[in-house]
């Protein structure tokens, strides 16, 4: 009906950009869009499965099969020289580099560019249920909850690396990478992170969702209160917008970008809070045509 507001679900964000599906599965961005405007390769029907970089977006087509779109979509043209194009049950993007959970094996698949050319690029070896992705890094959790680690890239990005492969010897139920730091929540429910990031220092909550962000990290914890910590705890610190600091509210699912953070409520309305240099806080009222 016009002037109703859909429903929403996939909430990501990359940077300074923010995406959702709407209930017709429409992807709707707001933010610095310009990043990732257009496609290279069409995706095949509805898409899902959506994960965000600064400066890419991924997710699964209805065949499962893995698009991108933004500066680095160039992961499509990689992707289109390959004789195969995987079923994935799960893709996640970094800087010069997207990985796959293979739907066939569960194995790892990652392509791209690295220091040694483009095409394939290496990957955790083993069977995994979950992959993430960071910066530079990406991380897998394999069947018994322990997390592994390594650079898809070779360090094309010449970075310093800052703690991204010293995983803590603990079992996790879910994983999710940063931009230098890697988060999971253990089996007792508490967040760990590793790496060299301000969103690294968890709290000692319970926590039944985290999502890593460029320098802060949120989790849902239970009574649907969202918790964040990192460079926007207002301490007027460098990139502090106030992006770690959550309005008071419940929410069922939240996402973290560069310097500020989106969550959907249990209304289903979109809340954000942060720096909002280019936009991202003002939501569109997409509905309103």
């Amino acid at each position: 009906m016009p002037g109703c507001a859909p429903s929403w679900s996939e909430l990501v964000a990359g940077g300074d950009y923010t995406c959702v599906l709407d209930d017709e599965q429409r992807l709707r961005c707001w933010g610095l869009t310009s990043l990732v405007d257009g496609f290279s390769m069409e995706p095949d029907g509805a898409i899902h499965g959506l994960d965000a970089y600064p400066y890419a977006l991924c997710g699964l087509d209805e065949k499962d099969h893995a698009w991108c779109r933004g500066v680095d979509s160039h992961f499509n043209n990689v992707q289109a020289s390959f004789e195969e194009r995987p079923v994935l049950s799960q893709v996640c993007t970094g800087s010069f580099f997207a990985c796959g959970l293979r739907s066939d094996d569960q194995t790892v698949t990652c392509w791209g560019y690295a220091r040694e050319g483009t095409g394939r690029l290496p990957a955790q070896e083993g069977t995994f249920v979950q992959v993430t992705c960071g910066v530079h890094h990406a991380c897998a959790l394999d069947e018994n909850g322990h997390a592994h680690c390594w650079d898809p890239t070779d360090n094309m990005g010449d970075w310093p690396y800052r703690g991204e492969f010293e995983v803590p010897d603990s079992t996790f139920v879910v994983l999710d990478a940063g931009r230098f730091h890697t988060c999971g929540i253990r089996t007792d429910g508490l967040v760990q992170c590793w790496g060299n990031s301000s969103g690294a220092d968890a709290p000692g909550f319970k926590f039944e969702s985290v999502r890593a962000g460029l320098h802060d990290t949120c989790g849902l914890r239970t009574r649907d209160r969202v918790a964040c910590w990192g460079a926007g705890d207002g301490s007027s610190g460098e990139w502090d917008y106030g992006q770690a600091q959550p309005p008071d509210q419940k929410f069922v699912e939240v996402a973290v970008g560069h310097a500020h953070a989106c969550g959907l409520t249990k209304h289903d309305e979109l809340v954000c809070w942060g720096d909002n240099t280019y936009g991202q806080l003002d939501i569109p009222s997409w509905w309103d045509r």
